[in-house]
């Protein structure tokens, strides 16, 4: 069965390479940095961030509180 590409599995989901650092740079002076603190962001269709879910969280609370947020 051939693998199919991230984007055809995750159509509305948009995956972003970081090359440059320039994501971690903006966000660094203003929040914990995620690579360090390996949380996950919610971000909405302008680039901001809604909300900062820590790896700590199993799936069952992200998803609570992604539905208190939506």
């Amino acid at each position: 069965m051939p693998q199919q590409s991230s984007e055809k599995k995750f159509p509305r989901i948009q995956f972003i390479l970081d090359e440059d650092l320039v994501f971690e740079n903006n966000i660094a002076t203003q929040l914990n940095n995620p690579y360090v603190s390996k949380s996950l962001f919610l971000m909405d269709d302008f680039s901001n961030i809604m909300e900062e879910f820590y790896i700590t969280l199993n799936l069952n609370e992200i998803f609570e509180d992604l539905k208190i947020l939506l």
